[in-house]
């Protein structure tokens, strides 16, 4: 898969470059820990979440379901021709992720393997999250 999205770094517009990821937080239900799994599709013209998903378990459709509301985000306001961009994670490499995001004429960038570089700023932004819930915490 190309790396297209740090080959072409310009934001032309809302929705031009788009991110996501998967991110598994420790949570406190009824007298039991667990994790639960938080994947958001942030837009990096102006670094909001455009949508994002949550379960218990890192499901095809914890990215799949965030990803039909974005599409219907990307078809009323986008101007330009949209890239997402992910890490090599199962499902985004999924054949439902990858024909869905074909059928939108969503280009898929993706990480190389190895290289949590490339990701950089999905996982700033889990690094922000995770710093505003132990701030609000205390």
């Amino acid at each position: 898969m190309p790396l297209f999205l740090l080959s072409n770094l310009v934001l032309l517009s809302t929705l031009h470059k788009i991110g996501t990821n998967i991110t598994e937080f420790k949570c406190l239900g009824e007298e039991k820990l667990y994790f639960c799994y938080f994947t958001p599709i942030i837009n990096f013209y102006n670094g909001e979440v455009v949508a994002y998903g949550v379960k218990k378990r890192p499901t095809l459709d914890l990215v799949t379901e965030p990803l039909k509301e974005t599409i219907e985000i990307i078809k009323n306001h986008a101007t330009y021709l949209t890239t997402i961009h992910s890490d090599q994670a199962w499902n985004y490499q999924h054949n439902k992720w990858v024909k869905t995001l074909k059928e939108n004429k969503i280009l898929q960038s993706m990480s190389r393997k190895a290289t949590c570089a490339d990701n950089a700023s999905m996982e700033n932004s889990f690094g922000i999250l995770s710093t505003k819930c132990i701030m609000e915490k205390n």
